[in-house]
């Protein structure tokens, strides 16, 4: 797993959020490169992702809507490559 930078957000409870960036790949190889929201630690960046990129790709931008369960006051922003080789940026 490559993983590129997790980041811990307050949110609101039982509220819609958009996660929303650009990746680049270059020669990733695996499930792809992307962007997550919901995950529990640096290895596991949840259920809630952008589609997956792989191969090599120029700066694509990735978006994936969610919503926070009834008691969620924080939430993971992942982005990286899971299970993968190669670079993303």
């Amino acid at each position: 797993m490559l993983v590129i930078e997790v980041q811990w957000l307050a949110v609101r409870p039982a509220t819609r959020y958009e996660v929303r960036g650009w990746i680049r790949t270059e020669e990733i190889a695996g499930e792809g490169a992307v962007l997550a929201a919901g995950g529990t630690s640096h290895l596991d960046p949840g259920a809630e992702r952008t589609p997956p990129l792989a191969g090599t790709s120029g700066w694509t931008e990735v978006r994936h809507a969610f919503t926070t369960d009834a008691d969620q006051r924080t939430v993971a922003i992942w982005a990286g490559a899971v299970r993968s080789t190669g670079t993303a940026w």
